[in-house]
């Protein structure tokens, strides 16, 4: 694997970790300004690598790459950015909350609860009715 997929992959994996810390009230205060977006949970995800680098040192190298794509995911200039944002619109359950509540003009993102990608998953009455994996004697 090389190392701009690499990027994109755990970039695409923790583009959203700030979610959970904005809404935990996160402190970023100290680290100053350049983490600063519209969408304040990719910088707080920025300043979250920022703060907590020293502790990824099997990537520690490659940090810089995968903050800016977090922080910059949503607004992306760069190829591997705007994958990060096609992947986030393609599996984000959300995104269709906050685009109605943009249209009333307010973001509601600290009141739309997060989805579980287990939502997804629909219990179906006799998935293997028919199908038989093993046969007892």
């Amino acid at each position: 694997m090389t190392k701009e997929r690499l990027q994109v992959y755990l970039g695409a994996l923790l583009h959203d970790i700030g979610k959970p810390l904005q809404r935990a009230n996160y402190d970023i205060t100290h680290l100053g300004n350049w983490f600063r977006t519209t969408y304040s949970h990719a910088g707080v995800g920025a300043a979250f690598l920022e703060k907590n680098k020293g502790k990824f040192k099997a990537i520690y190298d490659q940090i810089d790459s995968i903050q800016r794509i977090i922080r910059n995911h949503h607004e992306p200039t760069e190829p591997d950015e705007r994958i990060v944002q096609l992947s986030d619109w393609l599996s984000s359950g959300e995104r269709i909350e906050l685009e109605s509540d943009k249209e009333e003009g307010s973001l509601k993102t600290k009141e739309t609860r997060l989805l579980s990608i287990f939502t997804k998953i629909e219990k179906k009455k006799n998935p293997c009715k028919g199908l038989k994996l093993f046969q007892l004697e």
